[in-house]
C-alpha cells in the first residue's frame, strides 16, 4: 500500500512498514505510528508505505510497492517485524535498484540487530551488560563449555532474541549436559527457522521492579527502552512494565539518567535501542541491543521524538 501524505516534498523521506499478515498473539505499536503519518499528525509531508512483512521474506516487494518514479531520490525508515541479514540486504538492494536508500545500511543493521556484533563494534557496552559469551555458530559443545565458567543461572538467546515467554534457563552449577541440551531445545524449538546464527549465554543480575523491589522472578523488572537517532538518545519507554507492579519509573526519570548512557551512543549507527534496566545499588544495566527499526514503541506512548528525530535523520542523510 502506497500513501502519500498532504503537503509532500518530492523527495522527502518516507517510511516503510512490514507487519505480518496474520495474526499475532503479541501486538506491537507499529499500527499506531502509520495511522499518525497517514494522517500528518507526526512528519506531514512524509509518504507511508505499507507491505506484508511475508513479502519481505519472500522476495515479493514488486507486488505491494509502487513503481520506482514514486520511490526513487528518497531515503526510506524501516518500522517492522524482524528480517534476517540476509532479508534486509535484499531490501537494500531492491530500493537501490530504484535508485533509493534506506537510512540503516545493512552493514549498521548487522551491527545493532546482533548482540556480538554490538559487543564488539562498543567495547564500552560490555562494562554495563550482564556477563555475556557466545558462540559464532550453533555449536552445542562449545556452548556447553562456556556455560561451565558461569558460576550460576544462566539464560540463553540466539543472537538476535530469547525464547520468551518460555525463557531457555541453565543452572551452571549443575554441570549437567542434559539440562543444558534441553535449555537448548526451548530457544531453538521457540525461534524455529528463525534461529540466528548462535547460541548467546548471559548471566543473571538482581534488577529493579518498578515498585523499588528486587525482582526474583524474571518478568516484573522495570525495563526501557532507549531509541537513539544519529547519535542522541531522544526518547525512553517504560517496556514490560506490568499493571499493579508498577508503570516504568526508570523510564519516567530518564533525563536524571541520560548522560550516563554517552559512551554507549558510538555504535555507528543511525537508529538503534538499548534496552535497559538498574541494579539495587542504582547502577545501569544493558540488557539488549537491537536495531531501531525493529524495536517497538510500546502501544498508547507517544511516538513524535522519535519519529521526527528519524524524519530529520533522513533528510541530513538524504
Amino acid at each position: 500500500m502506497w500513501i502519500q501524505t498532504h503537503h509532500a516534498s518530492l523527495m522527502s523521506p518516507g517510511f516503510l512498514f512490514a507487519s505480518p499478515e496474520t495474526p499475532q498473539i503479541q501486538e506491537d505499536g507499529f499500527d499506531e505510528e502509520r495511522l499518525l503519518l497517514e494522517l500528518g499528525a507526526i512528519c506531514p509531508g512524509a509518504p507511508v508505505l505499507e507491505v506484508p512483512f511475508e513479502a519481505l521474506v519472500d522476495d515479493e516487494l514488486d507486488f505491494y510497492l509502487p513503481e520506482p518514479a514514486a520511490l526513487s531520490g528518497r531515503t526510506w525508515i524501516y518500522r517492522g517485524w524482524m528480517p534476517t541479514l540476509e532479508e534486509y540486504q535484499r531490501l537494500e538492494v531492491w530500493f537501490a535498484e530504484r535508485d533509493a536508500s534506506l537510512l540503516v545500511s545493512s552493514e549498521e543493521f548487522e551491527r545493532a540487530h546482533y548482540l556480538p556484533e554490538a559487543l564488539e563494534a562498543n567495547p564500552a557496552l560490555r562494562r554495563f551488560c550482564p556477563e555475556t559469551k557466545y558462540t559464532e555458530e550453533a555449536d552445542r559443545d562449545l556452548a556447553f563449555e562456556l556455560a561451565g565458567t558461569f558460576s550460576g543461572e544462566i539464560f540463553l538467546k540466539d543472537h538476535v532474541k530469547s525464547a520468551k515467554p518460555e525463557m531457555a534457563t541453565y543452572d551452571a552449577r549443575t554441570r549437567s549436559r542434559t539440562l543444558f541440551d534441553q535449555a537448548c531445545d526451548v530457544l531453538e524449538a521457540a525461534r524455529g527457522e528463525r534461529f540466528e546464527r548462535g547460541y548467546v549465554l548471559r548471566a543473571y543480575a538482581d534488577l529493579l521492579a518498578p515498585d523499588g523491589d528486587v525482582d526474583l522472578s524474571g518478568d516484573g523488572v522495570d525495563e526501557a527502552r532507549v531509541f537513539v537517532v544519529g547519535g542522541k538518545a531522544v526518547a525512553a519507554y517504560a517496556y514490560r512494565s506490568r499493571p499493579g507492579i508498577g508503570e516504568g519509573l526508570l523510564a519516567s526519570r530518564f533525563e536524571t539518567w541520560r548522560e550516563e548512557l554517552r559512551e554507549l551512543l558510538s555504535l555507528d549507527s543511525p537508529f538503534f535501542t538499548l534496552d535497559i534496566a538498574q541494579k539495587p545499588n542504582g547502577e545501569l544495566v544493558v540488557l539488549d541491543v537491537g536495531d531501531g527499526g525493529v524495536s517497538t514503541i510500546p502501544a498508547g506512548s507517544d511516538p513524535r521524538p522519535v519519529l521526527n528525530a528519524l524524519y530529520a535523520a533522513a533528510e541530513f542523510r538524504g
